[in-house]
């Protein structure tokens, strides 16, 4: 290989390390969750903004992303290595900016402002959280698995552990949003939305610096080069012909529009279609607390049958659910919300190893290239997943439009109601699947070849 890997004599990897990554996740979905599931039910429930138009929001955004992301990580593979590593300064940096351009998304003392004003100030924030500042610290996040631990098994666990600490987030967001940003008969409290907002944001800040003091770095990393536009688009064009990475980076396209879009339509779902509320935190929460089912098994599961092969039959078992349930048409609120969380366990094996898919294709990039581009790696892979957040975004609004659903009305119409189920079932249903027999038959990493080139890694580190 023509670079090398020193890993640094430090404490041993331990449950600190993967407690203190756990916790920089979960700073990652007190912003992230509140963003995805509600930004589009804030703006067109209070502010009186069209489905459409916040679509269009999350469709340039993820144009402007495209840039900042890659960008990011090729500044933090170029960044030199500090005392405390090259990823974990990023930590302390970037934690408050993060939170408080969180906070400003969901400011209710803008209601009274004319719709233009108001979609101006949308379009700024949210492109301030998102674009930039989410993206700076979570692009060196993402990166710092891969230097914790030079070990396969560490990385794996890692992985693990930041899936359940965005499990345990995403049940307790879940589980409390609803009761605090919606009345007993369903409206939404702006006023309640500005103060969740940001408590949320203080909180993520607040994870991101014990994530910081937590998390060592191990894996010395050679110093970066200088910055050469040259050598970043090289790098981006052996990415995006490399099989492993497209099939890991269309998957999770697929995979994160499907579970984006169930989230967002879901509020619309109980809030128009099921009009009950009370059942929502039910099965929003229950959406993620059940792949906790699956987590002590994951690591058997892997060893047993690989993360391509476990993975991909979890997307596609879970996509089969959802299109079972539009079929069904399923009246009751709370057997519609058991259906959410049997495809949440269905589906909780990925949910639990998705990060060591990126860490895998991190390994076989090295393997084959002989080269170490870990930021640049998970900046494009961080990418997609906000392409697959903005494909759920236009999506969502884009046929919440196309169906007829009114903004800022007490009552949508039958039609409309059961239109929203409609879309609220086949939409994600439809990408899980996709997600799943992409995975199956474009990625190429298989049980077999993981284990081939961790042998190969752990050979030149000894």
């Amino acid at each position: 290989m023509s670079q090398e890997n020193k890993v640094k004599t430090s404490r041993p990897f331990g449950l600190r390390d993967k407690l203190g990554y756990m916790i920089g996740n979960i700073g990652n979905d007190l912003t992230f969750f509140l963003a995805s599931n509600y930004f589009m039910v804030f703006y067109t429930n209070v502010m009186g903004v069209s489905p459409a138009t916040v679509g269009t929001l999350f469709g340039i955004a993820r144009l402007v992303d495209a840039f900042t992301d890659v960008g990011m990580g090729v500044i933090v593979d170029n960044a030199m290595t500090t005392r405390v590593g090259k990823f974990k300064p990023w930590l302390r940096r970037m934690a408050f900016p993060v939170g408080i351009a969180s906070a400003l998304m969901y400011n209710s003392f803008i209601v009274d402002w004319s719709p233009t004003a108001k979609v101006i100030y949308m379009f700024i924030t949210y492109l301030l959280w998102g674009s930039i500042f989410y993206t700076s610290i979570n692009i060196p996040y993402g990166s710092l698995a891969s230097v914790v631990s030079g070990k396969a098994e560490d990385r794996a666990n890692l992985s693990t552990f930041r899936s359940i600490g965005s499990t345990l987030i995403q049940f307790s967001l879940g589980f409390v949003v609803p009761l605090i940003a919606y009345s007993a008969d369903g409206k939404v409290l702006a006023t309640n939305f500005t103060w969740l907002a940001i408590a949320l944001g203080l909180a993520a800040a607040v994870c991101y610096l014990l994530c910081y003091g937590m998390v060592e770095e191990r894996v010395e990393l050679p110093q970066g080069d200088k910055f050469s536009a040259k050598a970043m688009l090289t790098d981006i064009l052996e990415l995006i012909q490399d099989r492993g990475f497209l099939g890991l980076m269309f998957s999770t396209m697929f995979m994160l529009a499907g579970l984006i879009s169930l989230g967002q339509l879901l509020q619309y779902t109980y809030l128009d279609f099921f009009q009950n509320t009370r059942i929502l935190p039910i099965a929003t929460a229950g959406m993620t607390l059940s792949a906790l089912v699956v987590a002590p098994f994951v690591s058997t599961i892997t060893k047993k049958f690989g993360k391509k092969e476990a993975g991909s039959f979890a997307l596609i078992g879970a996509g089969a659910i959802y299109l079972i349930a539009f079929v069904l048409k399923i009246q009751s609120p709370l057997v519609f919300a058991i259906l959410v969380i049997v495809a949440g366990i269905v589906m909780g094996y990925y949910m639990m190893a998705m990060y060591a898919f990126v860490t895998d294709v991190i390994d076989d990039f090295y393997v084959k290239r002989g080269t170490r581009k870990d930021g640049t790696i998970y900046a494009v892979y961080s990418f997609t997943r906000k392409v697959g957040q903005a494909i759920a975004g236009f999506l969502a609004g884009a046929l919440l439009t196309a169906i007829g659903y009114q903004s800022g009305v007490e009552q949508q119409t039958a039609e409309v109601a059961n239109s929203i189920y409609n879309v609220g079932t086949l939409l994600p249903g439809a990408l899980l699947l996709a997600a799943g027999l992409i995975l199956l038959f474009m990625y190429p990493l298989n049980k077999q070849k993981v284990n081939e080139n961790t042998r190969i890694i752990e050979s030149e580190n000894q």
